[in-house]
């Protein structure tokens, strides 16, 4: 949403869908799109040079650390792309600066103080944008919770009083939890209330979620399924296969068509619904008749004609 946002800054409409190799239009501002990302890029030294001075380097090393990260080539590189990892480790960086902030103020300050308040909820605010950015981000809300679990525990051994003890336990569940939870449902609230129009990578998704999707056909498809109907099979488990067919066949085995799980659109895709073999149907003419529970059906590739086929005789080759 960070970078659909930049384009929205732009002033880009929509249209050009960034393929490979394609010349960017006149309309498509791609280096405000590009300074976007960089400027995380850009962000990731100051970053590195104060995470250093809060875990007590002297000022020259961590200048130091700051020159490696400007003049790696890697970074360099990926601040020019318009992908998600540059945001991914800027929230990264910024969450081990909060938190090593925080893990400063803690044990040098005051506690429920407003400094140490302000370093506890920012880094529960990095955990959630670093959470939203991509789920590899989990890996920092593990580095937290470890450093949590262990200050609780010390806390704990130093016999601390327990409404004392419980107030950090409140304040923590507050900020590191109830705050990255709230962020992350935000981010998913604010992309279903904008992004809500059918696109490419809708087949990924499951039926549910795309009927919802303004744009998509499952918008003006019937509910009910008659004979006849041309349809795409997905399967029942997490995925984006749908059952597909094509003219080649298998070369052991039953050496009939081969079948398999693709997971793109494609008119390969497509099956029809018939009845049961022996049953003589015109489906353009006759009155409609839709599929009912417990019927027996044939299922037909629509390009090739073939009928689907099961035998228990013959297990087709499986592909990893």
């Amino acid at each position: 949403m960070l970078v659909a946002l930049a384009e929205v800054i732009a002033g880009h409409n929509g249209t050009f869908n960034f393929k490979s190799a394609k010349k960017y239009p006149e309309y498509v501002d791609y280096t405000f799109m590009r300074a976007q990302i960089a400027l995380y890029g850009v962000a990731l030294v100051p970053m590195a040079y104060l995470t250093c001075r809060h875990l007590h380097i002297s000022r020259p090393m961590a200048t130091l650390a700051g020159c490696f990260v400007l003049f790696d080539n890697a970074l360099c590189v990926m601040s020019r792309f318009i992908l998600l990892d540059e945001p991914l480790l800027f929230f990264t960086a910024m969450t081990l600066w909060s938190a090593t902030g925080f893990q400063y103020v803690n044990k040098h300050g005051r506690s429920f103080s407003r400094r140490w308040w302000k370093w506890l909820l920012l880094t529960g605010f990095s955990l959630g944008c670093v959470m939203s950015s991509k789920w590899v981000g989990l890996f920092c809300v593990i580095m937290v919770g470890i450093a949590t679990a262990d200050d609780l525990f010390r806390k704990y051994c130093d016999l601390m009083p327990w409404k004392l003890y419980a107030r950090h336990w409140l304040a923590r569940g507050i900020a590191l939890i109830l705050v990255p939870l709230t962020i992350y449902v935000a981010c998913f609230w604010v992309h279903f209330h904008y992004l809500y129009r059918s696109g490419n990578g809708d087949h990924k998704l499951s039926a549910k979620f795309q009927a919802h999707l303004k744009g998509n056909k499952l918008n003006t498809q019937p509910y009910d399924i008659t004979y006849g109907a041309f349809v795409d099979i997905r399967a029942v488990y997490n995925g984006p296969g749908l059952l597909h067919s094509h003219i080649d066949r298998y070369p052991s085995g039953s050496h009939l068509q081969q079948v398999t799980c693709f997971p793109h659109r494609d008119k390969n895709n497509i099956w029809q619904l018939r009845k049961a073999r022996g049953i003589s149907a015109n489906y353009t003419l006759d009155p409609i008749e839709f599929v009912q529970n417990g019927d027996i059906i044939q299922v037909v590739h629509n390009r090739t004609g073939a009928a689907l086929r099961a035998s228990k005789h013959v297990l087709a080759p499986l592909t990893t």
